[in-house]
């Protein structure tokens, strides 16, 4: 029994204990934090604020735009439900969405104003707010709402709340579709009503009776005749419109007196507005002529006798009312100008629509506009003014230089619209081109006035102008010719005109004729081909087309050329050489000794390099034939920078430029050096390489600076020991021994040397034989830390890459040290001209300043002396990826850990956009940064991109 018992309350104890247990759902946690003002919020997956909450004391409750420097973006669902704390309401100007329920039941809520940064408010926002008496919404907040369940208003004071927004907005058709009382935010209240004295009707006919409301911009909302009174004999149906529209509809013959009243909703007190009595006379239709006619503006604004005014460069129209007494009078009425051209009125779809037209002279002229009754003979007539003034400015928009000279390109296009101010004079712009082509016939360019398109079709120069009222704006442009280079020339060869090792050769005896034929590559090059004789043109006779005649014995040289005019002239063709050997066949051969070879052309192995002075290259040359018994000669333009010897040897002897010739059978060839002046490396020297110094005295180390050397910087390697000042003084500091090193940089800061001088502080004590102090632990045999640290190694992390002219790039660094403390001490560039580096703390800069073929050296000097460099070249376009690299390809993450992946751009310094995106954000998150965010199991892929659609991506699994 006791033991039922005790199981019994052991049984009683664990159901207690589940009873008091509360399950967490297995979904994503959210912190909740809580501002000083009462204020609670979380923070999405955005890294933006949604207000869960407020639990202060203030009745008028203010939320900041921003909290921990991240925007207020939402009102999370049933935020402030059922608060009866809050009366009035500050909201933040970052705010884009109020969640449903997010006010309800916030029966003290007064009044509050949507911020226009609010993009959707969701249905049962407002519901159960009893004292809400005022709420501003502005145009383009949208309000989500369904059945009247849904509503977004509800439980108000009908007489007491309003809401405030504007014309046509969503916050409008929310209230017409709930009969919610609306007031336009910038209405003016309504004071008068107008009715017509007297107004005739047919019989059964529909009628609007004009209203005036006054004033004449006055709120007149969408709920304005509260009610009317029609007495009489008469007797009529009424339509009530929009805006305080009415219609009428005469059933009964007769003259009624008729009065409406207008129910003011402009403020908390019901009020009424009766308008002035109007008599109402229903008649029976019949033809019946005019006897007045009234001409109106679609204003309705009586204009007869009156001038309308245009000030116009285009065409105007607009409708014009027209209405005769009796208003039921129906003869035809006719419209006559007197300028038709300028301005008239036509009936078109049951209204008259007044057309004016646009002007072309300057100043004033007027057309008078006359309605008559086609049988009444009734006449009323009205003014037009046309004011007319011509265009104030007229250009391109191009970057293109006005009235001087433009170099482009034959056959390109470039996009240089027309701007004309005003702009409604474009079409009535004159564009004039004058071309001057090269070639008889030809357009120089074309321009398209629609598309604003300028292209350049034919070689030479043109003018082009654009003229509008009085302003014009000319461009001139130098079209070059488009070139397409040949890349080879192939002479045809057949059983008489063979290929050789040197060329082409053909046997032919005196009398012989033959016709050469040669094909070049491509088919379209714009390079011109010809046949030439280099060599013995008294052997043969060639004509342009290749027809040759053999006319004496020898050889001859025929080439096969193809080359624009310019490269004719230095001697750049695309070529081939053909031997002609003409024998006579009558002639009895002696021996003879060997003929003269003549060289036909000359090319260096390297037509550009860079020497430092003192360095020498060797040219070797290729000539054509290579059998040729020409001797070849070399010549410096300018010794003084570098000197060839008569075998090609090329020495650097001072700094600057120098063109080195290689001249044969007068044919010439270029190597263009660049010789740099050699650099002095720095040097310095102390005036102490040990002192032994006692602890609190102080001594001053002087150093000797060489050329080319800045003075030095200080530092000692134990202040314990001693300490040095920048300009030298070494105080005593503590027992032992140190060293005190001076580092000094060349006048550029891309060398640098050391000095070192050994410091061995003393007490008071008495020293051994040794010259050490008997507490003295210190090794009095240590090396100088030049001999122990030699200049370590150090690698970039590149050592080739383009950089956009304009653009600065940080990204290149150490990739990999030998040592870990060695830091940058000197970045320097080849040439600032092109590139400049510079260095701030451990950070290299670099920026393209001009545009060049060659690459710029950028040196890298870390502090133990160890150099990389790289090779960088400032080109015009823009630099684009050409591949992606992430640190990692898979990665493992717990639920609600992070990590960041560093994606590396082929070249560094390419430019392109990065956008990191997830196949699954339920599963992981990944900002612009990188940082990814594990959010609950599952695997997804995580995708980095560039704008030019380089791609590289990483497999996140979370556990």
């Amino acid at each position: 029994m006791k033991r039922l018992k005790k199981l019994m309350a052991y049984i009683l104890c664990i159901v207690m204990l589940m009873g008091t247990y509360t399950p967490v759902q297995a979904e994503e946690n959210t912190t909740t934090y809580t501002t000083g003002s009462g204020l609670s919020y979380v923070i999405d997956e955005n890294d933006e604020i949604t207000i869960t909450g407020y639990n202060g004391a203030s009745s008028h409750m203010i939320i900041p735009e921003y909290i921990e420097e991240r925007p207020v973006v939402t009102i999370g669902a049933r935020a402030f439900e059922s608060n009866l704390v809050i009366e009035t309401v500050e909201l933040p100007n970052t705010l884009k969405l109020l969640e449903k329920l997010s006010f309800w039941g916030c029966k003290n809520l007064l009044e509050i104003e949507i911020p226009s940064s609010v993009e959707l408010i969701r249905t049962s926002s407002f519901q159960a707010c009893s004292s809400l008496r005022k709420i501003v919404i502005y145009k383009d907040t949208e309000l989500e709402y369904g059945t009247d369940a849904n509503r977004i208003f509800s439980s108000y004071t009908r007489n007491v709340f309003r809401i405030y927004g504007y014309k046509d907005s969503p916050a409008e058709a929310y209230a017409k579709a709930f009969n919610d009382p609306f007031v336009y935010h910038d209405w003016i209240p309504l004071t008068s009503i107008t009715l017509p004295d007297e107004i005739s009707i047919n019989l059964n006919e529909r009628t609007e009776i004009p209203v005036i409301y006054g004033p004449e911009d006055s709120y007149v909302g969408f709920h304005v005749i509260d009610t009317r009174t029609f007495t009489g004999p008469g007797a009529a149906q009424f339509e009530y419109g929009e805006n305080g529209r009415l219609f009428i509809t005469g059933t009964k013959v007769g003259q009624n007196e008729l009065y409406i009243t207008k129910f003011k909703v402009y403020d908390y007190i019901d009020n009424y507005i009766d308008s002035n009595v109007c008599k109402v006379n229903i008649i029976d239709p019949s033809i019946i002529d005019s006897k007045n006619i009234t001409i109106k503006d679609s204003n309705n604004k009586v204009i007869n006798d009156t001038t309308l005014s245009f000030d116009t460069y285009v065409e105007n129209e607009c409708e014009i009312i027209l209405e005769t007494d009796p208003v039921n009078a129906n003869e035809p009425i006719t419209f006559t100008s007197t300028r038709d051209r300028l301005a008239k009125v036509e009936s078109r779809d049951g209204k008259y629509i007044l057309t004016v037209y646009k002007g072309y002279v300057e100043g004033t002229q007027t057309a008078t506009i006359t309605a008559t009754g086609s049988r009444s003979g009734v006449t009323a007539s009205f003014n037009v003014d046309v004011s007319y003034s011509g265009a104030s400015s007229v250009n391109f928009n191009t970057s293109f230089n006005s009235g001087r000279g433009n170099r482009i390109d034959q056959y390109s296009e470039y996009e240089m619209p027309l701007v004309v101010v005003p702009s409604n004079l474009t079409q009535d712009t004159l564009i004039n081109i004058v071309n001057n082509p090269d070639k008889a016939g030809e357009e120089v360019i074309t321009y398209d006035k629609t598309s604003g398109v300028l292209k350049a079709s034919g070689v030479g120069t043109a003018t082009i102008t654009a003229t509008c009222k009085g302003q014009s704006i000319s461009y001139d442009f130098e079209v070059i010719p488009y070139e397409k280079k040949a890349t080879s020339v192939t002479i045809n060869t057949n059983e008489k005109v063979l290929k050789t090792n040197t060329g082409y050769s053909l046997n032919l005896k005196i009398g012989d004729s033959y016709q050469l034929f040669a094909t070049v590559t491509p088919e379209d090059t714009t390079d011109i081909f010809k046949w030439s004789t280099v060599s013995n043109n008294e052997i043969i006779s060639l004509d342009k087309s290749g027809n040759i005649v053999a006319l004496k014995a020898g050889t001859a040289t025929v080439k096969a050329s193809s080359c624009s005019y310019l490269e004719e002239i230095i001697a750049n063709a695309t070529s081939e050489y053909l031997t002609i050997t003409v024998t006579d066949p009558n002639e009895v051969k002696e021996p003879t000794t060997p003929a003269e070879i003549k060289a036909q052309s000359i090319q260096f192995n390297q037509t550009t390099g860079e020497l430092k002075n003192g360095e020498t290259f060797q040219i070797i040359p290729t000539i054509v034939p290579s059998n040729t018994t020409d001797t070849l000669s070399y010549r410096s333009n300018r010794p003084n920078v570098a000197t060839v010897s008569k075998t090609g040897l090329v020495t650097a002897v001072g700094a600057g430029s120098a063109w080195i010739i290689g001249e044969i059978n007068g044919y010439e060839a270029y190597y263009i050096v660049e010789v740099q002046e050699n650099v002095i490396n720095p040097t310095i020297s102390l005036s102490d390489s040990a002192i032994t110094i006692k602890k609190g005295d102080k001594k001053v180390i002087k150093a000797t600076r060489g050329e080319n050397t800045k003075e030095p910087y200080w530092s000692s390697q134990n202040e314990k020991v001693a300490k040095i000042t920048s300009d030298g003084l070494i105080t005593a500091v503590g027992k032992g021994s140190t060293y005190i090193e001076a580092i000094a940089y060349s006048n550029d800061n891309s060398l640098h040397t050391k000095a070192y001088c050994k410091i061995t502080v003393t007490d008071d004590s008495t020293t051994t034989d040794s010259g050490k102090n008997d507490n003295d632990t210190d090794n009095g045999n240590k090396k100088n830390p030049e001999e122990e640290r030699k200049p370590g190694i150090i690698k970039l992390n590149a050592t080739k890459f383009n950089l956009q002219k304009g653009k600065t790039t940080k990204a290149l660094a150490i990739k990999s040290s030998t040592y870990s403390d060695d830091p940058i001490v000197s970045v320097t560039s080849s040439n600032n001209k092109i590139l400049k580096a510079s260095l701030k703390g451990n950070t290299i800069t670099l920026k393209g300043v001009k545009t060049s073929n060659k690459y710029v050296t950028v040196k890298v000097v870390t502090k133990s002396g160890a150099t990389a460099t790289c090779k960088i070249k400032v080109v015009k376009s823009k630099v684009s990826t050409s591949k992606l690299k992430l640190n990692k390809k898979n990665i493992t993450l717990k639920k609600g850990k992070s990590t960041t992946l560093v994606v590396t751009q082929t070249p560094i310094s390419a430019t392109d956009k990065l956008t990191w995106t997830s196949s699954n954000k339920k599963i992981a998150t990944v900002n612009k940064k990188g940082k990814i965010v594990a959010k609950k199991k599952g695997s997804c892929v995580i995708s980095v991109k560039s704008s030019n659609g380089k791609k590289v991506t990483c497999k996140v699994k979370v556990k």
